[in-house]
């Protein structure tokens, strides 16, 4: 197997990772998850990257591994969140795949479903989402569950085509949409949501196809 990667992250035995970059690659992969129950259980990224070479990082440690990183090649350079780090010249060099992932995507759906975007929770993820919405000057309502807000959905819903669900996996949108718009989920393999989402006849959207283009990106930046 000629490619070595590692995922860091915390209760990650779900991770589709493995699958991901064999699916892009075509071949198989020596993929390691190296699973923490807390962040001073990560030993150090220079030691980890000697063993592998090409690593990745997912909730809840893209914060925290940004703190440890010596350089940050992003545009966004006020992300302080990393999901792919490699050694170079004894340096720890750390990017965020995940934002060029999510900006190719937005572009294809933003023509076929215009207007103000609804954004679902305020974590991680949600905050990436709203700094390249603010600054391109994107109209967005930002609903979530520590503000209190989420479960005011069905009244502030304007018929916005497009919804976007950055919450944690065990969340669950039960609310309707028009026929017209879609729920596009930053996590995958979310069984009980697409089941839901066919039941009430909307337009769902997966985040496979998110992960699927942050691991092109992060391949780009390890070679």
């Amino acid at each position: 197997m000629k490619y070595k990667f590692a995922l860091i992250g915390k209760n990650i035995s779900h991770s589709k990772s493995k699958e991901v970059y064999e699916r892009i690659l075509d071949e198989e992969v020596d993929y390691t998850l190296l699973d923490y129950p807390e962040p001073s259980k990560i030993p150090a990224l220079k030691d980890l990257l000697e063993l592998y070479p090409r690593i990745s990082i997912t909730a809840p440690y893209k914060n925290v591994v940004f703190k440890n990183i010596d350089v940050f090649e992003n545009n966004f350079l006020n992300l302080e969140s990393v999901n792919a780090i490699k050694l170079i010249d004894g340096k720890v060099i750390g990017t965020n795949t995940d934002i060029s992932a999510f900006i190719k995507i937005y572009e294809t759906l933003r023509e076929k479903y215009p207007g103000d975007v609804i954004l679902l929770g305020d974590g991680n993820m949600a905050k990436m989402i709203m700094l390249y919405f603010d600054s391109h000057k994107i109209k967005y309502h930002n609903l979530s569950r520590r503000q209190g807000t989420l479960d005011l959905f069905a009244q502030d819903y304007n018929g916005e085509k497009l919804i976007i669900n950055a919450c944690a996996r065990e969340y669950v949108f039960n609310a309707s949409i028009s026929q017209d718009a879609l729920l596009w989920d930053m996590n995958y393999n979310q069984k009980v949501q697409q089941e839901i989402c066919i039941d009430k006849k909307m337009n769902y959207l997966d985040g496979y196809s998110l992960l699927l283009e942050q691991a092109k990106f992060a391949l780009s930046f390890w070679n």
